[in-house]
């Protein structure tokens, strides 16, 4: 599982030609020579990273040297409790006698093996590592990550994107040389080889070295070696030297990184940042980080939940302050309202009899000119209506007034109810007048009063009649 801290950490590379200090790009800050496991070695390893100058900085340890036994199995899935006794049961399986050995674990997918799987297995020397971490601690620094050199080999070519069936890789440093054959995920050979003075000696040591590579997979593995041969860290090679390789081996050359240490942290970036990736730190360590990044996150969690309530809290108070204050401030404007209203209805109370007396005189004064119009419509009979009797009164409808006419249509030379007639045509063209039909009508011969009854009428034919209707 690795380890969550910086992209680029310090490295404590641990080789048989000696211990080397890189920074976060590949750059050698020291160089110790390779010591016996001890105080010893421990305090000169702790002596040259106090002179980096970074106080708690962080290291990773890569593991490059002949004691480092990684070997690959072909394995079906297997989950993440079981693969490290798998690989327990296949060291002790090599080597009975051995105690409990140190081992980092990784599965990779690979569907070229039988299982479907490869498991990669690194038995480390525990006084190296245990010389490391006390070294990096005794400095004031962190320990981050260690892996196998072997693993990063492959990882960088993940990273470059090689991704053949068959890889041969090449890798150059200043004083030596690794050559890796992979077969899928499954680590087939390693070969570390030093490296003479003199351009022509480098050149020949490492014909010699790719040339032993080439027979090791023909004859032991029974197949045709890679066509390709990627390398890092060979710009210093001459083009006849490719040339002779092509000639001879049947190999092209491809330059995958400028320098080999470079490749080595980029495949160390790469196997880190996987969840399932091989990290060589003792579990009870990585046991204790998560422990320690568990109780930071417990305990942010909870400063975070007080920090939550006591935003909460107040929040609710500074919202319960706003809500009395609302309160307050309705309450006033409803006592203002009702105030407000209380003078209205006093005011209202007091001009209401004045309106009520205003509206009485409006409505006499309406009543008395409708009445006066009424009225003069009624008297003005036409000549030959008499009118003997006339009643106004009030109706159930205020604003109408009911009437009743009796009188006499006299003939005078024409018809008794000619008269009556242009009578009741002028009540009619009164404004909202309305008559009833007419009920009431006696035709009799008119005599002067106190004449014998068989003396001769004043009018033959004179009507008598009643009238009734409505006028507003």
């Amino acid at each position: 599982m690795p380890l969550l801290g910086s992209r680029n950490p310090y490295s404590l590379v641990l080789e048989d030609r000696g211990t080397f200090l890189w920074d976060g790009a590949g750059n050698t800050l020291a160089t110790l020579p390779a010591m016996v496991a001890g105080p010893e070695r421990r305090a000169a390893w702790a002596a040259a990273i106090r002179e980096i100058g970074q106080a708690k900085a962080e290291f990773q340890v890569l593991f490059g040297h002949g004691d480092l036994d990684v070997s690959c199995h072909e394995v079906p899935y297997l989950p993440g409790r079981e693969r490290r006794d798998a690989a327990l049961s296949l060291l002790l399986a090599e080597d009975p006698t051995a105690s409990r050995p140190a081992m980092g674990v990784a599965l990779d997918a690979d569907p070229s093996a039988k299982g479907g799987h490869v498991l990669w297995v690194a038995a480390y020397p525990a006084p190296d590592m245990f010389d490391a971490i006390s070294a990096i601690e005794a400095a004031g620094c962190r320990i981050a990550y260690a892996a196998p050199i072997q693993r990063l080999l492959i990882r960088g070519l993940d990273h470059a994107g090689v991704t053949a069936t068959s890889r041969l890789l090449l890798a150059l440093e200043p004083s030596q040389g690794r050559i890796a054959y992979f077969r899928g995920r499954t680590l087939v050979l390693l070969r570390t080889f030093r490296i003479a003075e003199g351009e022509a000696a480098r050149e020949e040591v490492l014909f010699e070295e790719i040339s032993r590579t080439v027979q090791y997979i023909k004859q032991r593995q029974r197949t045709s070696p890679p066509a390709m041969l990627h390398a890092v860290g060979i710009g210093h090679l001459e083009p006849s030297f490719r040339d002779r390789l092509q000639r001879t081996q049947g190999l092209d050359l491809k330059e995958l990184a400028p320098a080999s240490a470079t490749f080595l942290l980029t495949g160390a970036r790469a196997e880190r940042a996987d969840a399932a990736g091989m990290n060589l730190v003792p579990q009870h360590i990585l046991d204790t980080r998560k422990r320690q990044v568990f109780r930071a996150v417990t305990w942010g969690a909870a400063g975070l939940l007080v920090v939550l309530c006591l935003a909460a809290a107040a929040t609710i108070r500074v919202s319960e302050y706003q809500l009395t204050q609302a309160a307050d401030q309705a309450e006033a404007n409803l006592q203002i309202r009702q105030r407000l209203l209380q003078e209205s209805d006093k005011v209202a109370r007091a001009r209401l009899p004045l309106l009520r007396l205003r509206l009485a005189e409006e409505l006499q004064q309406k009543k008395s000119a409708s009445l006066d119009r009424l009225a003069a419509a009624l008297f003005n009979a036409p000549q030959g209506v008499t009118l003997e009797a006339i009643e106004v009164r009030e109706a159930s409808d205020p604003s109408r007034f009911e009437f009743l006419v009796t009188g006499t249509a006299l003939s005078e030379g024409a018809l008794s109810l000619e008269p009556l007639a242009h009578y009741m045509d002028a009540l009619q063209s009164t404004a909202g007048a309305t008559l009833e039909p007419l009920q009431t009508v006696e035709l009799t011969d008119l005599r002067p009063d106190g004449s014998p009854a068989g003396g001769a009428p004043s009018h033959r034919a004179a009507a008598r009649f009643t009238l009734k209707g409505t006028a507003p």
